[in-house]
């Protein structure tokens, strides 16, 4: 079987970004389109499935009940796509998670942190989830959290030339389950730091293009979404 793994890479959002001198910042110096506030995002987590009918998904071979829109029958996890393997997650009975992202201010500046000007913001990130279950019981292992983000702001360095949409940027940050449990805090200045590079300018909307929490072996295991009972 074919295995599907999602290039998410990281949450929160983490745009390595040449171009992000370490000039001071102008805050909203060039204007552009962008709501008077949106500090927050929070969205619990559901199962991921192989998607149905797009690149490196399943092909249809049924329908739904109306008989007019194509499905992938069974339904099939990336665990299950993989073959199964151990220590992969699996929500259990009781399993839940969320992650938010929350706008804030940068905490660490020049000279503790040189890459990071006077001025720079941050996004904070946070994962929580319980339950997760693996072929020996609840799980005891390492993962990660894959975002995919589409930045758009008024460099640093080219301010001249006015805003700027970066490409969509995937990165990563590892999470550690124990007793099936996660809870993990970090920031995008955290991890755009570890890739050499500064912390976002003011004026930053980042748009969520994907998020997914993936198991020892690799696999997709939850994405951001939402269960109806």
């Amino acid at each position: 079987m074919k295995k599907h793994i999602l290039a998410a890479g990281a949450a929160a959002l983490l745009l390595g970004m040449a171009s992000l001198a370490s000039a001071a910042a102008t805050p909203c110096a060039v204007t552009y389109p962008h709501p008077a506030s949106a500090k927050q995002i929070k969205s619990s987590l559901v199962q991921a499935f192989v998607s149905c009918n797009n690149p490196g998904g399943n092909v249809p071979n049924a329908t739904t009940e109306s008989g007019t829109v194509p499905t992938c029958y069974p339904s099939e996890t990336y665990h299950q796509n993989a073959g199964s393997p151990a220590l992969g997650w699996v929500f259990g009975p009781k399993g839940k998670g969320d992650i938010s992202f929350k706008a804030g201010k940068n905490k660490c500046v020049a000279p503790e942190c040189p890459l990071n000007p006077a001025g720079a913001v941050d996004l904070f990130i946070q994962l929580k989830m319980a339950d997760i279950t693996d072929n020996s019981g609840l799980a005891t292992s390492n993962g990660s959290v894959g975002t995919v983000a589409r930045a758009t702001f008024p460099d640093r360095a080219e301010s001249a030339l006015g805003p700027m949409t970066v490409i969509d940027f995937p990165t990563s940050f590892g999470v550690s389950a124990a007793a099936g449990k996660i809870s993990k805090k970090t920031s995008a200045s955290v991890i755009l730091n570890a890739l050499s590079q500064p912390a976002l300018p003011p004026c930053t909307t980042i748009e969520v293009v994907a998020v997914l929490v993936k198991d020892p072996n690799g696999n997709p295991f939850a994405s951001m979404g939402t269960y109806l009972p």
